[in-house]
């Protein structure tokens, strides 16, 4: 599998493959299309907290992932938080789950923290997360939408 930053050229495919990751279960809410195309263009852009790559099997687009940076004082450094990992349904089940989350480890080696989200009803994918040792953190986030 080949994993690479996002490009121009990825635009049409990128916006599908959010379409299908936000109508399907791993996500509690639906969202508005027009943030897709706000994320891609920050992660086109060189937008410093934002980064966006495109996974591909025998140049074929399998999915994506983004990631999101952050200070914590906490871990007293940078965190990497894996905010999506997509796969396109025929490339699920194949351990690319696995090899994506190992590149992220490497990619992401001097990060102090490396987070992710997962939606509780996703139990194979929190499997696979505490397979690759991962564990809850127990704090509650809250939010204020604007």
């Amino acid at each position: 599998m080949v994993i690479r930053h996002l490009k121009e050229e990825d635009r049409k495919v990128f916006l599908e493959f959010c379409q299908d990751f936000y109508s399907g279960g791993a996500v509690l809410h639906a969202v508005d299309p027009d943030n897709f195309r706000r994320t891609f263009d920050a992660c086109i852009s060189g937008n410093p907290y934002t980064e966006g790559f495109l996974m591909e099997v025998e140049d074929r687009p399998a999915g994506y992932i983004l990631v999101s940076h952050t200070w914590s004082n906490e871990v007293g450094g940078m965190v990497a938080l894996l905010e999506e990992l997509y796969f396109v349904p025929e490339f699920r089940g194949k351990g690319l789950g696995t090899e994506a989350l190992e590149w992220f480890r490497k990619e992401y080696e001097s990060a102090r923290r490396l987070r992710l989200e997962v939606n509780r009803e996703n139990e194979g994918a929190i499997r696979l997360y505490q397979r690759k040792g991962y564990h809850f953190l127990e704090y509650l986030q809250m939010v204020e939408e604007r």
